[in-house]
């Protein structure tokens, strides 16, 4: 059975670095980024993105793995999500995922769908997750 879960985030610390950056066309940059969990997820994370972006007014994206160590209830353990997404003017798109059986502890065998959602009320994390049988 499939539980829908949401918690507030921040991000505590953000280091990026450019890697590609030529004289014309999109700049690639990668970052390490650590965040908090609090409401339903409780705890921590670290993530490493790829990243995109396309000029002053171009496009953005991103590709990103983070590992979770956190308490989702009475359950604690860690989990890793794969996540990106797109952005352009106003338009995004954004996709994440659980990676299957990357979950410790008691969260171990979780599998499940994820999203981040950046607003005039904060910062939050859905996740749809199972623990399977």
């Amino acid at each position: 059975m499939t539980t829908r879960i949401t918690a507030d985030f921040a991000i505590v610390s953000w280091h990026e670095e450019i890697y590609d950056q030529p004289e014309e066309g999109s700049t690639l940059l990668q970052a390490t980024i650590q965040k908090s969990y609090q409401g339903a997820v409780e705890g921590t994370s670290v993530a490493r993105l790829l990243m995109v972006r396309a000029g002053d007014e171009g496009g953005e994206g991103y590709l990103g793995s983070e590992r979770v160590t956190a308490r989702l209830g009475e359950r604690a353990g860690t989990f890793v999500i794969q996540h990106g997404g797109i952005a352009s003017g106003d338009e995004l798109f954004s996709f994440g995922h659980v990676v299957k059986d990357s979950g410790t502890g008691d969260l171990a065998g979780m599998s499940g769908t994820c999203a981040f959602r950046h607003d005039e009320q904060g910062a939050v994390f859905t996740l749809d997750y199972d623990l399977g049988p």
